[in-house]
C-alpha cells in the first residue's frame, strides 16, 4: 500500500486508515452503532465510536436528531 500511495502522490496510507474510513462512512450513512460496531468486530461501541473521522458539524448534526 505504501507503493501504491507514492505512486498516487498521496501520503502513506495503511490498512488501519481503510478501517477508520469504513466505520465513518458507515456512520455518515446512517448506520446505527450498534450494526457499525458488529461489522468492525468491535466488543464495545465506544471502540467503534473512537474511529468516526467525520467532521465536528456532522457529529454535531447527528447529535441535534435526537433532538428533534
Amino acid at each position: 500500500m505504501t507503493r501504491r500511495a507514492a505512486q498516487a502522490g498521496i501520503p502513506d496510507i495503511t490498512a488501519h486508515d481503510f478501517r477508520h474510513t469504513f466505520i465513518s462512512d458507515l456512520l455518515a450513512a446512517g448506520v446505527d452503532i450498534a450494526t457499525v460496531q458488529s461489522l468492525a468486530g468491535h466488543e464495545s461501541a465506544t471502540t467503534t465510536a473512537g474511529y468516526d473521522r467525520r467532521p465536528a458539524a456532522a457529529r454535531r448534526a447527528a447529535v441535534d436528531l435526537l433532538a428533534a
